[in-house]
């Protein structure tokens, strides 16, 4: 590989202040992005994010490119690490082919299927640069950043975390003091010299939390979501329906007010607008390893019309729609989208 290498600079950032170094190899260009303290890392948090002009830049609907790049940058600039940026455009087949691509897509293929009658592979990325990069920086251990379980911790989670003062932090409250009074009691036993009959001691905090599982695994959690943030969401519903939450085109990605920011996982809403017909719909989970999404949605459309053509629009054209309604206007959306 006969690789172009630049020096190393200093690049401030919204971020943090990050080290950069660039690579050359043929008529690409790759950029090594690193935190302050990436050369005293035994093993540094790595991420190798793939160009994508059309999410990174221009913050396309179609992919998450644009928030695994800005996750991957805040989670390195607080935990130190190495960010690739690789230039492999559209999978490696070019912006030109990504748009045909996309045209294809237009028409109905998914990802794959257009990449393959535009008569390329499923994904063409070479990666070979990684290596050289590594070897470059010294890098002989690393822990990758997967996105897609940041964006968990960071926006699922965090939605079942704010359950606490209603319903989680009381119930784990009893668990945990079950735990303790068992522990107690165990230890009890032994300093009076007891006949310990720890059964049904540790048969309570076990009984509480396959309750607590059955809980999340029956939708519990989802039907919970769905009352508790209800209020929230249909203020936010009667701002747009009023004009106080401008929207510059007909469907965008919006950040919610401070107050709100609760209501969507991520803080953020979708919003359409038709005709005189609106849906805003608010995250319950995002792209858990490429699982696709689910939210809520409102719409003044009955027909349900608005809601899935969000959802084509929002994810692509790879795409399986379920769509439950739960009270009028308001309906329980998952969807697992294309690339």
């Amino acid at each position: 590989m006969n690789i172009i290498q630049s020096n190393i600079a200093n690049l401030p950032t919204k971020y943090g202040k990050f080290k950069i170094k660039a690579y050359k190899d043929g008529n690409q260009e790759h950029l090594a992005i690193m935190s302050q303290d990436f050369e005293t890392l035994d093993a540094p948090y790595v991420r190798i994010h793939s160009e994508c002009l059309t999410g990174d830049t221009l913050g396309s609907l179609k992919c998450d490119c644009q928030n695994q790049l800005d996750l991957s940058l805040k989670f390195i600039a607080e935990q130190g690490g190495l960010v690739i940026y690789h230039r492999q455009e559209g999978r490696n087949i070019g912006l030109v082919n990504k748009v045909n691509a996309y045209a294809l897509q237009d028409q109905g293929r998914n990802t794959i299927q257009a990449n393959l009658e535009l008569g390329f592979g499923e994904d063409d990325r070479d990666y070979s640069i990684v290596g050289h990069i590594f070897n470059d920086l010294g890098v002989k251990k690393l822990k990758l950043i997967i996105l897609q379980c940041i964006a968990v911790i960071t926006a699922n989670f965090i939605t079942i975390w704010y359950f606490e003062e209603l319903f989680f932090r009381g119930f784990w409250y009893v668990i945990f003091a079950s735990f303790i009074l068992t522990f107690i009691y165990i230890i009890r036993s032994f300093c009076c010299l007891r006949k310990i009959r720890v059964f049904w001691f540790a048969a309570i905090p076990v009984f509480l939390f396959g309750i607590y599982l059955a809980f999340l695994f029956n939708d519990g959690i989802k039907k919970l979501n769905f009352q508790v943030y209800k209020e929230k969401r249909t203020e936010i519903v009667q701002m747009v329906q009023n004009n106080q939450i401008k929207i510059r085109k007909d469907m965008e990605l919006i950040e919610l007010p401070e107050d709100y920011k609760k209501c969507s996982s991520g803080g953020e809403a979708v919003v359409r607008k038709n005709n005189g017909s609106y849906t805003v719909g608010f995250w319950y989970t995002q792209g858990f390893l490429d699982s696709g999404f689910s939210l809520f949605a409102y719409s003044n459309d009955d027909s349900r019309t608005d809601v899935i053509q969000m959802v084509k629009e929002y994810g692509g054209i790879e795409y399986e729609i379920n769509l439950s309604e739960k009270e009028k206007g308001w309906y329980y959306v998952t969807a697992k989208v294309g690339e």
